[in-house]
């Protein structure tokens, strides 16, 4: 998340999804702290994709707020796994935005049996030894990522 280019809709879509978890980098924990200590949102994890700046690891301190990188997530979940939560075809996947571009920014919440519909549709289309990531398949995306079918093929 660009949180430096644009903290309102940040604000906005951290308000609208109540998320508790962050994932970004080093160069938006400042304006990212800024934003959930000003306006008591419930983030209680962020999640750097960079390595932990002492000025940033005290920045979080100051808040309770936990920061993480992603391999330290990783081996957290090995060493104390949680229980799996059961989901069901209309349970939510992920939430899309729109742009904005002609009025506030709306999420689109899609349901895990969209998320299997775009896969299945993939998995149709596409040879199975590309599927099953055999050889040296390689995939080129011309959408963006937050197009439902960029996440349905990464």
């Amino acid at each position: 998340m660009q949180l430096v280019q644009d903290s309102a809709i940040a604000l906005y879509i951290l308000s609208l999804t109540e998320a508790k978890i962050v994932f970004t980098v080093n160069e938006n924990i400042a304006k990212l702290v800024e934003l959930i200590s000003s306006h008591s949102l419930p983030v209680s994890v962020i999640v750097t994709m960079d390595s932990i700046l002492e000025k940033h690891q005290q920045l979080c301190d100051s808040q309770n707020i936990d920061l993480t990188t992603i391999p330290a997530s990783i081996k957290k979940g090995k060493d104390t796994p949680s229980p799996v939560s059961p989901q069901t075809p209309e349970s939510t996947a992920t939430i899309t935005f729109t742009s904005g571009t002609s009025a506030q920014p709306k999420g689109v919440p899609l349901a895990q049996a969209n998320i299997v519909t775009a896969l299945s549709y993939v998995a149709s289309i596409l040879p199975s030894e590309i599927m099953l990531h055999k050889g040296r398949a390689r995939f080129y995306a011309m959408l963006p990522f937050g197009h439902i079918m960029e996440r349905a093929d990464v």
